[in-house]
């Protein structure tokens, strides 16, 4: 049914570490054996593809064994997402960022179903806390949080569409800082929304990784 395009080409510098964090070991396990190992699983996953820099290539060829093709990413996460769609042939991709490690088979099922209905999908999660917008060091206006959503990953969508939405973001030099975004605002089409997960946190700082290892 799908491939997965896991996204792990990124320095990560404000997780504090001096190598790349998706090589970072959780519970003596690399990081980005979690997600992979969780797509693999799932029986109707074809496949996955992995993304890493030029730098790190040695290293995730050793730890991922066979279990995943590894292509080299761009200088942005948007450049190397282009490069690993190009590597999917299956008729809808996954897009997951390998710093979120706690993926479980749940949300995916909830993304496959979505997929049955619709030709783009994303996680989402209700903000908790109270939001504003702040000004000059002062609250200037609230934010109605009930319409407020946390995006994650993975997202999914049809392999043909998010590959034409990647091509027109560069033909029309657009940067975005998720997928979801890009192919709504490129292919203008909506992205339908379905439940993630509170705990498929994103590990961006040494406090995510004490927390990753406590729900892992």
């Amino acid at each position: 049914m799908y491939q997965a395009l896991i996204v792990a080409a990124g320095a990560g510098t404000r997780s504090g570490l001096l190598h790349n964090k998706n090589l970072h070991p959780i519970k003596d396990k690399p990081m980005i054996l979690y997600s992979l190992e969780r797509f693999l699983e799932d029986e109707d996953c074809e496949g996955v593809v992995v993304v890493c820099s030029e730098d790190d290539y040695g290293l995730f060829n050793e730890i991922l064994k066979d279990n995943a093709v590894l292509v080299l990413g761009g200088d942005s996460r948007q450049k190397s997402v282009m490069n690993g769609l190009a590597e999917i042939n299956a008729r809808y991709v996954l897009i997951h960022d390998g710093a979120r490690p706690n993926l479980k088979l749940d949300v995916i099922k909830r993304i496959k179903d979505g997929l049955t209905k619709h030709d783009a999908v994303t996680p989402v999660v209700k903000a908790k806390d109270a939001l504003a917008v702040i000004y000059e060091d002062y609250l200037n206006e609230s934010i109605n949080r009930e319409n407020v959503m946390y995006i994650q990953t993975p997202q999914a969508f049809v392999t043909e569409k998010i590959k034409k939405a990647h091509q027109l973001a560069q033909a029309n030099n657009h940067v975005y800082l998720d997928d979801a975004t890009l192919f709504q605002n490129e292919i203008k089409e909506k992205v339908s929304v379905v439940l993630g997960d509170s705990n498929n946190i994103k590990a961006t700082t040494a406090d995510d990784f004490v927390l990753l290892e406590a729900l892992l």
